[in-house]
């Protein structure tokens, strides 16, 4: 998919951290009602969403970043709503 990442950290560049925001900001219900800043800084918030994201699709994680499983939740979530929006 162009445009999108396989894993997004803390160290990742700004633009793959913007990309995780706006896919959060789109995706998971916490930053729907909290919308994250797509500024490229991997800060509290950022990282609170990231985890309210797993609570949401019932996943037991403790990880520290987003990895090939969450990017590619994200992707896929953010694709089906494109296609539903656009019917």
């Amino acid at each position: 998919v162009f445009g999108s990442y396989s894993t997004v950290k803390k160290t990742s560049s700004k633009s793959a951290i913007k990309w995780l925001q706006k896919k959060l900001n789109a995706n998971c219900t916490y930053a729907n009602n909290h919308p994250l800043s797509v500024d490229g800084i991997w800060g509290t918030k950022t990282y609170e969403a990231l985890q309210k994201y797993w609570k949401q699709l019932g996943w037991k994680t403790t990880g520290s970043y987003a990895g090939k499983t969450t990017c590619t939740a994200l992707i896929s979530l953010w694709q089906s709503i494109m296609i539903n929006n656009s019917r």
